[in-house]
């Protein structure tokens, strides 16, 4: 068990979302850093609040983008419990290199990789300015009081985390956050509406409900998104405290199979996504960012497959042919584009048996069948379906102007 009270500067985490799967970054609508004395009256609720939520959730992501050039040290937690707080405290300072620090490496490598390419982007257009510190970001700030924890051995690289006890609080002015000035001269009386603001929630998790999972990974623990919702998906909901399946072994679910190269994998993708394959969607992807949907996979494989049965090649048909791909490689990972494709789209409608339409992207023809009666048209000609099927059409009379008369 782990007991402490530490002041900090942070994010909120409201109760109902540390109850069920608290995120990896700092949630939109967090308090922030404000002078002393009472916290300001809260906004009006509205449009004011939804813009500034968008803004920290921007500001969020935002920060992932300069783990680029930052070299992580490592989490200092060696407990179940200290993993959990590491990951609150770096919340609540508003410290996004903690929070990497403190998240399960293969879900830390996605999301750098997915945001060093926009936080690039976002600076280049002055959505943020040069002070975005990501150990500190100005604008949000609050403190971790009484934080108690218990955590329960699943396997032994992964153990519930429950927090038995705790205060959030947190302080957010958007006012102070980096913003750049397209967004500062764009909602400037937004954010001066919004004023400063102060969230106090505890922490205290059911005994009967979800938990925070982490997962071991070289001797430490981590925080972990996925296995903490993989979890939350085998609880009971109709039996509070009960479990509709075992904990899976690791690598008992679907196995990654992967590819030889990444226009390759992107292909595997896009065939089995064309031909509702849900299994071999899961096998192509990543075994160690996304290790939960692997071992779990195995407990709800069979009846996603049942679930795409209606849609079988009787009723539905995708396909991409003469597909073109090119990767842009850096390191271990690649950047694919579709550089041509066609695309061919079959449809039977189940109610209208008699009713089934082909699009083949080529030549932009459909093909539809009614009652057996067959036509195509393509390009500009489609139109004429209405016609070929007996559809009704009010069309404008032409006119003759009186010049044009011999």
């Amino acid at each position: 068990m782990s007991d402490d009270t530490t002041p900090m500067s942070g994010n909120d985490l409201p109760d109902d979302v540390m109850a069920a799967d608290p995120p990896a970054g700092p949630p939109a609508g967090s308090p922030a850093d404000s002078p002393a004395g009472p916290p300001s009256p809260p906004p009006k609720k509205g449009t004011v609040g939804k813009k500034i939520g968008i803004l920290v959730g921007v500001l969020a992501l935002a920060g992932g983008g300069a783990f680029a050039a930052t070299q992580l040290s490592g989490p200092k937690s060696n407990t179940p419990e200290d993993a959990v707080k590491d990951m609150l405290t770096a919340v609540a300072k508003g410290d996004v290199i903690g929070m990497a620090e403190a998240l399960a490496p293969g879900e830390r490598d996605v999301m750098i990789d997915s945001f060093v390419p926009m936080i690039e982007e976002m600076r280049r257009l002055e959505v943020f300015d040069t002070s975005l510190d990501l150990k500190s970001v100005s604008g949000i700030n609050g403190s971790l009081v009484g934080f108690k924890a218990t955590s329960t051995k699943l396997r032994d690289d992964l153990a519930a985390v429950r927090i038995t006890d705790g205060t959030f609080t947190t302080r957010f002015d958007p006012s102070k956050l980096p913003l750049g000035r397209l967004i500062r001269d764009n909602l400037k009386k937004e954010i001066d509406q919004a004023g400063s603001q102060k969230t106090v929630s505890q922490l205290k998790m059911p005994v009967d409900g979800n938990r925070i999972v982490v997962i071991k990974d070289g001797g430490r623990w981590y925080f972990s998104s996925g296995y903490s919702i993989a979890e939350a998906s085998r609880r009971d909901s109709a039996n509070p405290g009960k479990f509709r399946f075992a904990i899976p072994a690791k690598g008992a679910g679907v196995p990654a199979k992967g590819a030889d190269t990444p226009e390759a994998a992107v292909k595997q993708l896009i065939d089995a996504t064309a031909k509702l394959d849900v299994r071999a969607i899961i096998a192509i992807m990543p075994p160690k960012e996304l290790g939960a949907l692997h071992d779990y996979a195995g407990q709800f494989i069979g009846d996603a497959e049942d679930a795409v049965k209606t849609a079988t090649k009787d009723q539905y048909e995708l396909s991409f042919p003469g597909m073109q791909l090119a990767s842009k490689r850096n390191g271990d990972t690649a950047l694919v584009t579709i550089v041509s494709t066609g695309i061919n789209f079959g449809l039977t409608a189940p109610d209208a048996p008699g009713f089934r339409a082909i699009y083949e992207n080529k030549n932009r023809c459909v093909t539809l069948t009614l009652d057996g009666d067959t036509k195509k048209r393509c390009g500009a000609d489609v139109v004429k379906f209405l016609d070929d099927f007996g559809v009704p059409v009010d069309r404008p009379r032409s006119r003759t102007s009186s010049s044009s008369r011999v």
